[in-house]
């Protein structure tokens, strides 16, 4: 007997987009339509049973509204499957600065939403911002990261048992990043992508 196939979707945003391409991020966005970015993942190659939506600006609070514009996604890529076929699902979490519990809270209104939207899937990956070693740095990602580990390791403790994961914990030196915000430079985002894939042991093309 067939073991059955993982359909992954991996839901975030722009660094999301940018540890999914292992390309830069031009930032602030000059084409409100993602022409470049529509362009580019056009001819990106798709890795088997994996798709992808891009919520660009996707603060933590956005998605706690069902109706955010981040759900569709601003592009997407490979887009072959339903929601009700997604069995594995990888939510990035990030947003502007907040304590460990507000995360936490914030966290636990977006998991209800995606249980919702996603209802067969058998494990949901709460993926943390790419983050830094450097606990001096400034930029808001790094400075962040450990919170939302903090953040999601408590929530997937409070969670049934099986469905609710820690995902991926990345974290680059400082030259990796492009701004204060924490998008990534081209090394970053390749390092970023090749480490994360592998955790999830998606198939790594580009």
């Amino acid at each position: 007997m067939n073991a059955p196939i993982t359909v992954t979707e991996i839901l975030g945003f722009s660094q999301t987009y940018q540890w999914y391409t292992g390309q830069p991020f031009e930032f602030p966005i000059s084409d409100p339509t993602f022409k470049p970015q529509k362009m580019f993942l056009a001819e990106y190659e798709a890795s088997a049973n994996c798709q992808a939506r891009f919520g660009f600006g996707g603060d933590l609070t956005k998605w706690k509204d069902e109706n955010f514009v981040g759900y569709e996604g601003h592009v997407v890529h490979n887009i072959t499957r339903v929601r009700s076929e997604i069995t594995r699902l990888i939510f990035n979490v990030s947003g502007e600065t907040r304590t460990v519990a507000e995360w936490g809270s914030d966290i636990e209104e977006v998991v209800e939403i995606l249980l919702k939207k996603y209802p067969n899937l058998q494990d949901l990956y709460l993926q943390p911002v790419i983050g830094g070693a450097d606990a001096t740095s400034n930029v808001r990602a790094v400075k962040n990261h450990p919170y939302t580990g903090e953040a999601i390791n408590a929530v997937v403790a409070r969670s049934a048992p099986g469905l609710l994961r820690r995902g991926a914990v990345v974290q680059l030196p400082n030259e990796d990043f492009g701004d204060m915000i924490g998008h990534l430079t081209s090394q970053g985002a390749k390092e970023s992508k090749e480490f994360v894939f592998k955790f999830y042991n998606i198939d790594l093309h580009g």
